[in-house]
């Protein structure tokens, strides 16, 4: 039986090397512990968020970096990508950021899309399902 691919939005990740909530980094982790991929856009945000709001450093970004590419599959953004997420954005009324990580899940064949920050229950392309992992049902 195929396992089914899960895409982690910036945020998870954020909160999996954040110890400012600890309920959602547990969460988070765990989440980590399964089948997920992540596109560059998303380590890009990583990189950003984790250097701005948190002040690490060229040294650890650098590690969390290659650990992430050794750990888990990251999907580049190509051309292709771009006109895919310009067509969800049109279709969802989504950011543009939030339809090119939609694309590039797409793209990765994966059945869920988590993220904290968009909507919950939203399924596109009739199989990517978007939930949010930290709202209590």
């Amino acid at each position: 039986m195929k396992t089914k691919s899960s895409f982690v939005d910036s945020n998870v990740l954020i909160y999996a090397y954040s110890s400012n909530e600890a309920k959602k980094r547990t969460i988070a982790l765990e989440l980590l512990s399964r089948n997920v991929i992540f596109s560059t856009q998303v380590v890009n945000e990583l990189v950003w968020v984790l250097s701005r709001k948190f002040q690490v450093k060229y040294p650890e970004l650098l590690s969390i970096v290659k650990y992430l590419s050794n750990n888990f599959e990251i999907l580049t953004i190509s051309p292709l990508t771009i006109e895919r997420a310009l067509g969800i954005q049109s279709d969802h009324l989504l950011s543009y950021w939030d339809a090119l990580m939609i694309a590039s899940a797409i793209e990765g064949r994966c059945d869920f899309f988590f993220s904290e920050d968009m909507h919950n229950g939203l399924v596109i392309d009739k199989h990517l399902k978007i939930s949010n992992p930290f709202k209590k049902e």
